[in-house]
Formats: structure tokens, C-alpha cells, sequence
């Protein structure tokens, strides 16, 4: 699915256990030749995660209203009310390969 508007497949890939489990994900951009692990790769992890928060447990890529968007699970954050794994979800926002933070959604 194209994130960047430039109307070429792009790719995401969730890596939770990376990072000490802190997880992150990558962003490989599509050219005309196809997705190429080069400059094309973005990659993203909190840093304010800790270990087990496994960011990129879940990805998807939907038009939220604003546009592609990307939503990115993180079972194992804590909630801002002290439970522990509680779960997030962060949304993400694109201005051509410049990545936005948008939006986090918590579990109570």
C-alpha cells in the first residue's frame, strides 16, 4: 500500500522482538524497479519504550480519514494509569518519506 503519495507500493515490517524487545519497525519505500533495501528503509522504535513493549506486534495501513496512515500495536506499554502491559496503539502520519506522529491510543 502507498504511504508516501508518491503512488508506489511501499512495505512495512513490525519487528517486536527487536531492540532488547522494545520493538520497531521498518519502512522499505517502493521505486519503479520495485521495494530496494537501501536508502528506501525508515526505521522507527520509542524511545521511551522498554523491553517487552514489542512495538510492531500488529501493523495496518488504512485511510483514517486524513489519508494512509499507519497504526502500530504495542502490546506491552504501559498505560499512563500505572497498569502494566496494558497496550497501545500509535498512529502514524506521512509528508512524502517524512514520518508524523499523529496519535496514541492507551487501554485503561
Amino acid at each position: 500500500m502507498v504511504i508516501n503519495g508518491d503512488s508506489i507500493d511501499d512495505l512495512v515490517i513490525g519487528v517486536p522482538r527487536g531492540n532488547n524487545s522494545k520493538g520497531a519497525f521498518y519502512i522499505l519505500y517502493g521505486s519503479a524497479d520495485g521495494i530496494t533495501i537501501n536508502d528506501s528503509i525508515f526505521e522507527k522504535n520509542l524511545g521511551d519504550g522498554e523491553a517487552l513493549d514489542e512495538m510492531g506486534y500488529a501493523i495496518t495501513i488504512a485511510d483514517f480519514g486524513n489519508g494512509n496512515q499507519l497504526a502500530v500495536g504495542i502490546p506491552g506499554d504501559d498505560s499512563e494509569n500505572d497498569f502494566n502491559d496494558a497496550g497501545s496503539v500509535e498512529v502514524f502520519s506521512f509528508f512524502n518519506n517524512d514520518i508524523i506522529f499523529k496519535n496514541s491510543f492507551e487501554s485503561q
